[in-house]
């Protein structure tokens, strides 16, 4: 927590909440929620440069890049930026 760090795992599950502040998705990596180990969160003003985040990573290998943070006991990395959140394609290249 506090680091800049690459987290990779597989998405398990994922949520657009559409009526919170901030409009954000989540991205539940190797767990769903509310028992996920890490979770990649996006902010909506930042969704558009990222298509449909929700429907793009459900159930992929990804790896996030960012500042590691503490929400409620469970690490997270805001992504802001597509070179943030990688998927397998990006891996194979």
């Amino acid at each position: 927590v506090g680091s800049i760090a690459e987290v990779c795992g597989t998405v398990r599950s994922t949520h657009y909440a559409r009526r919170t502040r901030g409009r954000p998705t989540f991205l539940n990596v190797d767990g769903e929620y509310p028992d996920q180990p890490f979770t990649i969160v996006i902010w909506d003003k930042d969704r558009e440069a990222l298509g449909d985040p929700a429907k793009q990573f459900d159930q992929q290998p990804v790896c996030a890049y960012g500042r590691v943070e503490l929400h409620r006991d469970t690490p997270q990395i805001v992504v802001r930026a597509p070179a943030q959140l990688y998927s397998e394609a990006r891996f194979k290249q």
